[in-house]
């Protein structure tokens, strides 16, 4: 079901694993929510991965993540659920239909054509909260009952991350429908904790040591927050405050230590409450995270993981990529390459990412996962490696990766570069005019002609924006057709050029 990259499960020693258990025990014991979603989604958490013979509904739906709507198009994201589906699948949420999508999905990439449901966005939630909008939405609920009845399949839910409404979804679909389902994701507290980046830089030092994790400390409060970058201002340049449950960047501020020293205690409270305001922070939301910045920052690479059922044995280590950023936003994810860092150096950031993953894994995480980490030091030789947060759900470069997979069995067989292109010009582009426009370049797997494979188009329209991977004989050539693709497809569908 999953097009896994196909590498073999690296071995955790006894002694280790059982430490890696115990600390899974600790975790579990301190918060009961964890035993309690196992006792409530018993029936749908899964004891093995399904087969390749299964009906799946997928649904990209982020809304426990705060702070996106300073990203472009992001009501339209949950269309990357289409990438991951097969021939008679589910697609499910709130966005129009794409017309010229399933054609593309189904022709020039052969992932199949599958079915898509459109739900209203539920009162009071974000239009991308697609399981809060089934959940609410009954024609749209029955029209996946249907299917399910109809199949002699079973039935799975692929969400992007295992947030609460999906399994809420899944045990009102088993009841109504009197048949088993099966969500493909961990559970809702491990979903949320790992997803939480205080939570996660305590688990790193627990599992890796102190020195492997940033240096965070919480604050509840404005006043608290400026007095934690006071402090640390006397002993580093560079501070970064985060919001816990934000992502992709949007919820993170960097700090001179030139400014915070510059204001009065006063001003600097008022300048961190002005921060927060934008950011949507209110009092009673998870504490903000104040952490130390690396000064000398090699690379930003990520470890992407498929983690099984613990019956099935190790995480799979994937891979470890290196992250793309925007040039005038350098926090801000923008795409993702295979990471050209040394080899010894890419191993020793996999095996430590390795073994947080197993902890997760003991503590009853299941699917796709990645972590962030910064490289410090004056040279890779002897760099300093930091975790940053976890990515507990599908991403950036875990999408390309597995649609890499897909085409050719392994994303490693040819090299690609998988980035964002945004532009305004583009606004109003439809996806059968970009497609038409793009025909001499797009990726066929039908013939293996072409360069350039386009998904997350559901932004396209409304926004300007659509994600690219191109393909080249080396990873510099790959990389250089992304400003060769941004060249075609400025002159070909600028507005100019449409008006012509």
């Amino acid at each position: 079901m999953i097009a896994l990259t196909p590498v073999q499960p690296l071995p955790i020693g006894a002694e280790e694993d059982g430490r890696l258990r115990a600390i899974a025990r600790e975790l579990s014991a301190r918060d009961k929510r964890f035993a309690s979603d196992r006792e409530t989604y018993r029936a749908q958490f899964p004891g093995t991965s399904p087969d390749t013979d299964v009906l799946t509904l997928h649904v990209d739906d982020f809304s426990i993540i705060t702070n996106l709507r300073g990203i472009a198009g992001i009501d339209h994201y949950p269309s990357r659920a289409f990438v991951r589906a097969r021939e008679g699948d589910l697609v499910a949420g709130t966005f129009p239909d794409i017309p010229g999508y399933g054609d593309y999905l189904a022709g020039h990439l052969g992932f199949g054509r599958p079915s898509y449901v459109r739900a209203a966005p539920a009162p009071g939630t974000d239009t991308y909260a697609g399981f809060e909008a089934l959940l609410a939405d009954e024609q749209a609920q029955h029209q996946i009952e249907a299917r399910i009845r109809q199949s002699d399949r079973d039935f799975w839910i692929h969400p992007y991350m295992g947030l609460e409404a999906a399994w809420r979804l899944g045990r009102r679909l088993a009841d109504r429908s009197e048949r088993t389902v099966r969500v493909l994701a961990p559970l809702p507290t491990v979903t949320a904790q790992v997803n939480n980046k205080l939570w996660f830089t305590e688990v790193v030092a627990a599992v890796l040591g102190r020195e492997s994790a940033l240096e965070s400390h919480a604050g509840s409060s404005a006043k608290e927050i400026a007095a934690l970058l006071r402090q640390f201002s006397k002993s580093s340049a560079r501070l970064a405050v985060k919001l816990a449950d934000s992502a992709s960047g949007m919820g993170t501020g960097f700090f001179q230590r030139d400014q915070i020293q510059a204001r009065s205690t006063e001003s600097l409270q008022a300048f961190v409450a002005d921060w927060l305001r934008q950011h949507g922070w209110n009092t009673g939301a998870p504490p903000i995270s104040v952490e130390r910045w690396e000064p000398n920052l090699l690379g930003s690479p990520s470890i992407q993981l498929w983690i099984p059922p613990l019956a099935e044995g190790m995480p799979l280590l994937e891979g470890v990529f290196d992250q793309i950023f925007y040039p005038d936003q350098e926090h801000v994810f923008q795409g993702s390459v295979p990471s050209c860092l040394p080899e010894p150096l890419r191993d020793r950031i996999g095996k430590a990412g390795l073994r947080i993953g197993r902890m997760f894994q003991h503590l009853g995480y299941l699917g796709r996962c990645s972590f962030d980490t910064i490289v410090g030091g004056v040279d890779v030789t002897d760099a300093t490696v930091t975790f940053t947060e976890c990515n507990g759900r599908w991403g950036g470069a875990s999408t390309p990766m597995t649609m890499m997979n897909r085409l050719f069995g392994d994303y490693r067989r040819r090299p690609y570069f998988a980035r964002v292109l945004h532009d305004r010009a583009l606004e109003g582009v439809s996806l059968e005019r970009l497609l038409a426009a793009l025909d001499d370049i797009l990726f066929d797997i039908r013939t293996g002609d072409g360069w350039a494979i386009v998904f997350n188009v559901g932004c396209l329209q409304p926004a300007g924006k659509i994600d690219v991977i191109t393909l080249g004989d080396t990873q510099e050539a790959a990389e250089r057709r992304q400003e060769e693709f941004r060249e075609i497809v400025m002159t070909r569908l600028s507005r100019p050029a449409l008006s012509s």
